[in-house]
């Protein structure tokens, strides 16, 4: 199912779910092979439900512009799921985010495309300049600085379930005309959210329980 995004207050791009005409507990999950190719905080979408924050007129910072890594990731082939602060949103809850969190498929082929598309958005290494497969696949957290925004990518994370079960159920999300983006599940997230553990943390699991009510276990 596909999930329409209306415009944020300006300046913010598009990352809105339009609620009304698409409610949380209906949403499909994804091929997310197929919704990743489609042509055109964790540890951090008519109302808004994440706000990417625009860098000031002081700070060397891009504008944070997800759209427009998500459709270099796709074009790409890269295979990921989003996690973090804009997954929180299109699950409804309102958090200002300023990086993209995924978490890729773990294969030397994927990540070498990943480390393509990123170094094409003008990302590097923080340690070692160059991005490659090896070096992405290290069993850590690598905060990367591309031209459209920060991206977080998250390998083989303690909390973090592993790319093929975030895939199973993850969901379609269209950010922009023609730009999906493979999410992961309510329940995936609110596993992350539990293992994080942060203050906001769990202000967000009791607004994702007065969003979509608790857990079955919870509830039973």
């Amino acid at each position: 199912m596909r999930h329409d995004f209306a415009n944020a207050l300006d300046p913010f791009p598009r990352w809105l779910p339009d609620m009304e005409r698409s409610p949380p507990d209906r949403r499909a999950p994804c091929d997310v092979s197929q919704a990743a190719a489609a042509p055109d905080d964790r540890g951090e979408p008519s109302r808004p439900a994440v706000r990417p924050r625009q860098a000031s007129g002081l700070s060397r910072e891009p504008r944070f512009e997800p759209e427009t890594i998500v459709a270099a990731l796709n074009r790409a082939g890269v295979r990921y799921v989003v996690v973090g602060g804009l997954a929180s949103g299109a699950h409804g809850v309102i958090r200002a985010t300023r990086d993209l969190d995924l978490v890729p498929a773990p294969d030397a082929a994927n990540l070498e495309r990943l480390a393509e598309a990123l170094t094409a958005l003008a990302a590097g290494h923080p340690v070692q300049d160059r991005l490659t497969a090896e070096n992405l696949a290290a069993p850590r957290s690598i905060k990367l600085q591309t031209a459209h925004g920060e991206v977080h990518v998250l390998n083989r994370m303690p909390g973090t379930p592993p790319f093929g079960e975030l895939a199973e159920q993850a969901l379609a999300v269209e950010i922009e005309a023609g730009v999906h983006a493979p999410v992961c599940s309510l329940a995936h997230l609110r596993t992350m959210k539990r293992a994080s553990n942060r203050p906001r943390d769990r202000v967000d699991l009791s607004e994702l329980d007065e969003l979509h009510g608790p857990e079955p276990s919870e509830a039973d």
